[in-house]
């Protein structure tokens, strides 16, 4: 009898990884599969991406649905606590064998800690990693914390995670899924060149979570920044859905009669690395930059503390929200000289095969015993 296996997503941050996994466990005849779908894929004006898994994969797909107008603490506390009861019905009516999130998501907690009740294994992806300017870095640490087999990006995160108490032998470093299918150094040099005088960057901003007050100003500064340069061109994507975040809409609303300043609700995983052979740097505080930009050789802007404490390749270049710093910055990773001294870049979060070597320890280990060794 087939295991059941669950994996669980809640935005394209999540999912545009973990599809390589999904397609993996899909095609197992140890495992059968269902998608737990929840969060932004079900928000019809963040692109309602649910459409994407479903046309994406042929697998039963368990939707946690909720309905929130904004993204304040009181709503989002509230939320946690329908997704948990949601969710625990869930696991009670499928009596799954292991649970798969990546990430650090709010709505990945309420449904890690109801697997403590029902006994379920949890597998965490990309744990042990550091964000000091986002709730998300605790959300990571108390998913890590209940996890029971973890899958991480670099060794400096697998050491994280000792010091956090985790059990050394069931942590596996394995790379970032994300790109293990990114083909390096595939942009024709012309191309590149070209673009060079055609300037186009993709520009990614969250809102902040330690500070919501501050998210208002950031985004200001940022677009203020970007409206100063006239002859480039800026693909903006829609942010997540976290505190403050309809503030974010409402000021990027009013740019959109901007010619160079090109606003998208979603971008799809091929569509979105399409971009990135194409554009000609990344900018904002996604953690995107980090994981994906150096696999492109990308010049990239991190902006603020969201992303403090994450491994920095010398393709990036970090300040802080103030339009003046944004505007040098961006001048800086536009420089001949910048392009050409990355040209060599290798990115330490890549890995062969990572999905597929995620899929067979995950095969290999017992799963009715696992959740009672971490009691031990």
């Amino acid at each position: 009898m087939k295991k059941k296996i669950f994996i669980l997503t809640s935005s394209r941050a999540d999912y545009n990884p973990l599809q390589n996994i999904i397609n993996i466990f899909s095609k197992s005849k140890k495992f059968e599969t269902f998608i737990v779908v929840t969060g932004q894929h079900l928000d019809f004006n963040s692109g309602n991406t649910i459409k994407e898994i479903t046309k994406n994969h042929n697998l039963k797909v368990i939707k946690i649905k909720y309905f929130i107008k904004f993204q304040t603490e009181l709503n989002i506390s509230k939320t946690k606590s329908i997704i948990a009861d949601k969710f625990s019905r869930m696991l009670q009516r499928y009596k799954p064998s292991l649970l798969i999130l990546l990430g650090d998501r709010y709505e990945l907690l309420p449904c890690a800690m109801s697997c403590i009740q029902f006994k379920i294994p949890i597998a965490h992806i990309h744990g042990g990693e550091v964000t000091q300017g986002s709730l998300d870095n605790i959300y990571r640490n108390v998913i890590s914390k209940i996890a029971n087999i973890h899958f991480v990006s670099h060794n400096d995160y697998k050491k994280n995670l000792i010091k956090l108490g985790e059990n050394p032998k069931r942590i596996f470093n394995f790379g970032a899924p994300s790109i293990e299918n990114i083909k390096f150094n595939n942009v024709k040099k012309k191309l590149r060149k070209n673009l060079i005088k055609n300037k186009t960057f993709l520009v990614t901003y969250h809102p902040n979570t330690i500070y919501p007050k501050e998210t208002k100003k950031e985004i200001t500064q940022l677009l203020k920044a970007l409206s100063f340069f006239k002859d480039f061109n800026f693909i903006l994507s829609q942010p997540n859905l976290d505190i403050n975040s309809h503030e974010i809409l409402k000021v990027i609303n009013k740019y959109k009669k901007n010619k160079n300043i090109l606003i998208r609700k979603s971008l799809g995983k091929s569509s979105y690395f399409a971009k990135l052979r194409t554009v000609n740097g990344m900018i904002g505080n996604s953690s995107s930059i980090i994981l994906e930009s150096s696999s492109f050789k990308l010049p990239s802007l991190n902006i603020g503390n969201r992303q403090k404490g994450r491994i920095l390749t010398k393709n990036i270049l970090s300040c802080e929200f103030k339009a003046e710093e944004i505007i040098n910055n961006i001048k800086k990773i536009s420089d001949k000289k910048f392009i050409k001294n990355i040209n060599n870049l290798k990115n330490p979060f890549y890995k062969k095969d990572t999905s597929r070597n995620i899929y067979n320890k995950i095969s290999s280990i017992s799963l009715d015993s696992i959740f009672h060794e971490k009691l031990l």
